[in-house]
């Protein structure tokens, strides 16, 4: 209720489809190698939200062309919000089948692009009212470590795509990320 609240006094005003057809416009005319977006595609989280988000990444290009991660908004809803996403799927998954299983099931995914790697790590997890926070489990940083391995080790620039600032204890009333401690060398 306070994330309706919330959007219906000040979000739904902010998010405007001018400013989206303005953005639209700028990258149809920049055309962009490869489009990153880090989550809050949707307000609430809900099924329907998830859909329109979907028709607007057409808008933006094909999956090969655009790489997504979710967002707090995207867990709002709290259970089952990863099924919601699967919609998404073309624009979440990796390139090739990882040989492990992945938390949130794509990630950490694994897209390259030329001499890039872009590494998407999925920190969206529902949270109390009022905070916008993210964490990144075990697993998936397990997986990370591997992925940074192998694509360093393959002369790859790695981009991480994650949509929380990941440093532990970082938080300014907007968004923060938990939990962050991979030993990351490499």
């Amino acid at each position: 209720m306070l994330g309706y609240f919330s959007w219906w006094r000040k979000r739904r005003v902010v998010h405007s489809l001018e400013i989206i057809e303005s953005l639209l416009s700028d990258l149809r005319n920049t055309r962009p190698d490869h489009i990153a977006v880090t989550g809050d595609l949707t307000h609430l989280g809900l099924p329907h939200e998830f859909a329109e988000a979907r028709h607007w990444l057409t808008l933006l290009g094909i999956p090969e062309q655009v790489t997504v991660v979710p967002g707090n908004h995207e867990a709002y809803a709290g259970r089952h919000w990863s099924r919601s996403c699967a919609i998404w799927a073309p624009y979440l998954k990796s390139d090739v089948q990882q040989d492990f299983s992945s938390t949130a099931v794509f990630f950490p995914s694994l897209r390259i692009r030329g001499q890039v790697a872009l590494i998407g790590l999925c920190s969206a997890r529902p949270s109390l009212p009022f905070l916008a926070i993210g964490s990144l489990g075990k697993k998936q940083l397990t997986e990370l470590a591997g992925l940074l391995k192998k694509t360093g080790e393959a002369g790859l620039m790695r981009i991480i795509l994650i949509h929380h600032p990941p440093v532990a204890g970082t938080y300014n009333g907007a968004s923060a990320l938990q939990t962050v401690r991979p030993s990351m060398t490499s």
